[in-house]
Parts: structure tokens; sequence; C-alpha cells
């Protein structure tokens, strides 16, 4: 059993504190939530009444494993990881029920994963994967199918698909039904609209949209930076 802590206090953080106690009831050698953390400033006193709200980082100790519910602000997950794991914090990697309906944790880790990530609602991964690093958000039904690269730091919204071959770099944001076709790729920072189809090469730090994607202008957000 898997005892974890969720860093969040968004609705987020709600939906996927109630995936893991669903999986507790459901699936041999289950996650077990523990509660949620988050800095104190941002939690409202109707949260902290509502939900098992156990205080900021400060209560956690070498060796807790914690999932963090954050979204597109991926500048300060980043930091927020590093403090954390200077401090010996685990990141597992959490996968739906849904997926765990065809194979174990354990079958998921094998495939070049690396942590931190998180898979919702029927979200597809290709054993013939080439590799997926560590704190993406996979959305609910989204897709990597053989041969993918997908970096670290990623957002794909819910019915984004990645196509045979093709691959994505770090800190990018991909809009809700949003495609990158074979052999396709992307590089760091960017944002793609959503009901993009990207079916050539972008590099880095661009905003793209439409079909056939092209870049619309420079991506100078820092939040996924």
């Amino acid at each position: 059993m898997k005892e974890v802590y969720i860093y969040g206090c968004s609705g987020f953080a709600i939906e996927l504190a109630a995936s893991v106690q669903t999986q507790s009831k459901s699936v041999e050698n289950p996650y077990k939530f523990l509660g949620y953390i988050c800095d104190k400033e941002y939690v409202n006193e109707e949260f902290k009444q509502k939900y098992n709200y156990v205080g900021d980082d400060s209560v956690l100790n070498k060796g807790d494993s914690i999932i963090l519910a954050i979204g597109e602000n991926l500048s300060f997950k980043k930091e927020l990881v590093k403090r954390l794991e200077a401090r010996g914090m685990l990141f597992p990697n959490f996968y739906h029920l849904s997926m765990l309906e065809y194979a174990s944790v354990e079958y998921y880790d094998s495939l070049n994963i690396g942590k931190g990530n998180i898979f919702l609602y029927c979200s597809g991964i290709n054993e013939s994967i080439k590799n997926i690093g560590s704190f993406n958000i996979f959305q609910p039904y989204t897709g990597a199918a053989h041969d993918t690269t997908i970096g670290n730091y990623n957002v794909l919204s819910a019915y984004c698909n990645l196509m045979g071959k093709s691959s994505i770099g770090d800190n990018n944001i991909l809009g809700v039904n949003s495609y990158l076709l074979p052999k396709a790729s992307i590089g760091n920072n960017n944002k793609v609209a959503p009901g993009s189809f990207v079916y050539k090469r972008f590099r880095n730090n661009c905003v793209i949209a439409g079909n056939p994607a092209t870049k619309v202008f420079e991506n100078t957000s820092s939040k996924n930076i």
C-alpha cells in the first residue's frame, strides 16, 4: 500500500483525492490518501472544515510520498519539487483505476516512465513508448502511442493524443483535443491551442494553433518556463 499526501487545495486536488480514495476500495496494493498539504495562506476556512487538510509541507517527513496537484504553474511546481526532494520526499506515479484494470502499477513503472506523473481516467500508454519523463499530467482520455517521447513537466489536456514517433520536450501545455501526428515534435516551453493538429517540428517558446498548426506568436509566460 502506498500512503500518499496530495499537495494542493484546488478543484484539481479534490478530484485527484477522490480518485485515490476510490482506488483504495478497489485495487490490491492501493494508494492510501493521508490528507491535503498546502501553504496555509492559500487555504480558506471552508476547505479546512470540509476536507482533510493536515497543514503545510512542514508536517512532511523524509520518505513521505506526495502527489502534486499543480496544473499549469510549472515554474512554481519545479521550485516545489526541488525543495521537497532536498528533504527526501518521494514522488510516486499515480495511475487511475481505469488503467489498473489492464496492468499493475509495477508494470507501468517498468515502461521507461519517470516519477511524479499523474495519469487520470482512461489515459492510454502504449507498451512500446520510448520514454516518459517526470511530473507530467495526463488528463482524461489522453494517449501516447508507440515510440513516443515525452519530457518533464508537461500538461496534456483531455483528449490530447501523441501519435507514433512523435515527441515533446519539457514545460509544454497541450490544449484539449490537440494532436501530434506521427513524427511531429515540439521542443520546450510551448503552448498548443485546443483542437490543434501538429504535423511538423516546432522548437521552443511558441504558441501554436490551427489545423495544420502554425506558430502564432512567442510564448512569454513565465509560468511554464
